[in-house]
């Protein structure tokens, strides 16, 4: 007999093969089951997404709500601190923007072509000889407007500190007016 139990040696062999038999059955049947529900699991997906693909999309007539405090476009008429802007969002085409004395108005203007390449000339040439140079300063410089200085046809960006989503009248925090082009003068 075994001192640690009470059965037999023949007994004790028979119930360790019995219990490794076990431990492989529970082995093997876990696989098999992964492997069944793996199969299952992969087609019902593959299903339902190849069904996603041929369904079609219905328009959502309640669009999730955003955010908008920029917009874009052309100054259609301008009366006293009040202009219409012709705008490039299709939700409001024409707004009607209020300009109050915090509003800040700024043109953006391109620098001479000229003047421009010989910055760069005499950058690039200190740069060589080892000599210090002058950084270059940006293409386009900044000036600061008043409303009287804007004008019909003038393109422009306004933005508000209001959502301007869906407004049809708001106040502008800023408005930045696009450079004329070399060839139609206009902005």
């Amino acid at each position: 007999m075994n001192e640690n139990t009470d059965m037999p040696p023949t007994q004790l062999h028979l119930s360790n093969k019995l219990i490794a038999l076990l431990v492989v059955l529970v082995i093997v049947v876990a696989g098999v089951s992964g492997a069944v529900g793996s199969y299952f699991y992969t087609s019902s997906t593959h299903q339902s997404y190849s069904a996603t693909l041929t369904t079609p999309v219905l328009h959502n007539p309640t669009p999730p709500p955003v955010t908008v405090h920029t917009t874009a476009g052309t100054i259609a008429s301008i009366t006293g601190n009040i202009l219409i802007l012709k705008s490039t969002n299709t939700t409001v085409p024409n707004s009607t923007v209020l300009i109050d004395p915090s509003t800040k108005i700024i043109e953006f203007t391109i620098k001479n072509q000229k003047a421009f390449q010989a910055e760069v000339a005499a950058f690039t040439k200190a740069n060589k000889t080892g000599s210090k140079a002058t950084l270059l300063q940006p293409i386009m410089t900044t000036t600061t407007l008043s409303v009287a200085d804007l004008s019909t046809g003038d393109r422009i960006m306004v933005t508000s500190t209001q959502n301007i989503a869906v407004l049809e009248k708001f106040t502008a925090s800023k408005i930045q007016v696009y450079p004329k082009t070399q060839f139609t003068n206009q902005r």
